[in-house]
């Protein structure tokens, strides 16, 4: 798959789109310290290939790292909290795509140690977030919602040029992100996903609305 920049790290395009979906669905901002095709010796070969990523916990609190966390396995993602007592490393948030393309076997047995219900590491302790009691899916799994409503994305666009206002499954969708069902609530949606300027001006586009569609389960019609 090709690979992007996404938030200053090179993911491959796959991960890049889960990571929209999970930036959408956290209130803490995501900040990612490494991403994959890379090589640090403290990562054990886990971020060579493909659907690697770390991201910063720092001033966040427990409920907010564990939300994340929840997010990323919800989302698709093997992923856990790293402790410096763990290894030769700052506290974060360790995560690999499940299913992605070109994992790296390093990568991949990770995957598996978590559904063994283990952390990953070679000491091969528990997975501290079992708690979470959730199973360890593909993001193809989580975007399998069944009878998905549709959003007609021209439709939208005349309602919020008209009336500044949105409505329906968007509108539901802002609301679980706890902003407003108005352009600026849109305006929002852009900027976590990385618009700025005139391209984040609260008019709904299709990329911006498939991403959200991605996070809350409704597909676009453009």
């Amino acid at each position: 798959m090709a690979r992007v920049v996404w938030r200053g790290v090179t993911l491959d395009s796959r991960t890049a789109r889960m990571m929209d979906v999970v930036a959408l669905r956290t209130r803490p901002r995501i900040v990612p310290t490494q991403g994959s095709f890379s090589s640090v010796p403290a990562s054990a070969k886990t971020h060579m290939g493909s659907g690697a990523i770390d991201l910063s916990v720092r001033g966040l609190g427990e409920s907010s790292i564990n939300s994340i966390v929840k997010v990323m396995r919800q989302v698709g993602f093997a992923a856990w909290h790293r402790l410096p007592s763990e290894g030769p490393w700052p506290a974060h948030i360790h995560a690999i795509a499940v299913n992605a393309p070109e994992l790296h076997p390093q990568a991949a047995s990770q995957v598996a140690s978590l559904r063994r219900g283990r952390n990953g590491l070679a000491n091969n302790g528990l997975d501290r977030h079992r708690n979470m009691g959730l199973p360890v899916i593909a993001f193809e799994r989580f975007l399998a919602v069944p009878n998905k409503p549709t959003v007609d994305l021209s439709n939208l666009v005349a309602e919020v040029n008209q009336t500044g206002r949105i409505t329906g499954v968007v509108a539901r969708a802002l609301a679980r992100m706890e902003a407003p069902a108005t352009r600026d609530g849109y305006r929002l949606v852009q900027r976590i996903l990385g618009f700025t300027g005139a391209d984040a001006d609260g008019i709904p586009g299709d990329r911006s609305l498939r991403r959200l569609g991605d996070a809350f389960g409704f597909n676009v019609r453009a």
